[in-house]
């Protein structure tokens, strides 16, 4: 996480300014899932939260007490979710990186996002109208850690394309 610069936050100001008042609030897998999988917002949402798409050339499946063979399949593809984790907490923000970044002429660092990025952001949150940006993500995450008092994770979420297997 120490090679991010800047987290933002998009969403209604509404809920920014709660989030600014130190009110911190959590979705979880399963509303995720709704949002792409029924809302269409693909980004904002996520059929992949605690879950990943699996792909198989020869599969069988075996009763977990009698290992009987239940069934045989070819090429078989599916969704496997994490039921445990369905309901876990989750918060996501987006990471701003050194070469989102510019340096303006009186030496102030600004947040400069390529067209594509901004695009991508427009189609993934179509109901925000204002950004809260978070200037030292480590302290960020470590008040977070502070104040709950509990084990969380800050990771880097890293995409990539599997639905082709």
């Amino acid at each position: 996480m120490t090679d991010i610069k800047y987290l933002l936050k998009f969403g209604k100001r509404e809920h920014l300014e709660s989030l600014v008042n130190g009110n911190l609030y959590c979705s979880n897998a399963i509303t995720f899932w709704g949002i792409e999988d029924e809302l269409k917002i693909k980004g904002q949402g996520d059929i992949l939260e605690a879950g990943t798409r699996m792909f198989a050339q020869k599969m069988t499946m075996h009763h977990p007490d009698t290992n009987e063979i239940i069934a045989e399949y070819g090429k078989a593809n599916g969704l496997v979710r994490v039921e445990p984790a369905a309901k876990m907490p989750v918060f996501c923000m987006f990471a701003v990186y050194e070469d989102d970044c510019k340096e303006d002429d009186d030496g102030k660092i600004m947040i400069n996002l390529s067209d594509e990025k901004k695009q991508t952001i427009r189609e993934h949150f179509p109901n925000a109208d204002a950004v809260a940006i978070i200037p030292n993500p480590e302290v960020f995450i470590e008040d977070i850690r502070d104040s709950i008092g509990t084990e969380i994770k800050a990771e880097n979420v890293h995409y990539f394309h599997i639905d082709k297997g």
